[in-house]
């Protein structure tokens, strides 16, 4: 119950810091996109020191879940350029958005559902893509020289 309304109070926080620094108005997202205001620089800024204090603070306490290293691959630049296009098209990301719903904002709703319905996409075309790659991959016998039934 305490880790509960902890989180909860960490969410609320973070959904007042959202919508006073204006995180959940599209037009301000443009307008810092296209250099017209730099006050998302500081709202960002603030944001990476925040984040970069409390990694560090957690990493002590715990290392264990920050030994795990991965690499760059095409998958993750692939969703890291989806994601900066999409931000760039509608000027938000999920956070802000699922605030914005929040207020009741139809941009929002919509924007939500698209992003709910791109991740199930995501989630059963790669199931399809590994059963695929599973079934395509040779049959190995456990002996050298042996010979699958299908082979024979």
């Amino acid at each position: 119950m305490k880790q509960t309304a902890f989180s909860l109070a960490c969410g609320l926080v973070f959904g007042a810091g959202l919508v006073i620094s204006g995180m959940t108005d599209p037009e301000k997202i443009h307008a810092f996109l296209s250099a017209k205001d730099a006050s998302m620089a500081f709202v960002m800024g603030s944001a990476v020191i925040t984040c970069a204090a409390l990694y560090a603070i957690a990493r002590r306490r715990n290392p264990a879940p920050f030994a795990i290293t991965k690499s760059i691959d095409a998958k993750l630049v692939t969703g890291a350029a989806i994601f900066g296009v999409g931000w760039g098209l509608v000027g938000a990301c999920p956070a802000p958005a699922i605030v914005a719903v929040g207020a009741g904002s139809a941009w929002a709703v919509l924007f939500v559902v698209a992003m709910i319905a791109g991740a199930r996409i995501e989630s059963v075309s790669s199931r399809l893509a590994r059963t695929r790659l599973a079934s395509s991959r040779p049959a190995t016998g456990s002996e050298s020289g042996s010979q699958s039934p299908s082979t024979l």
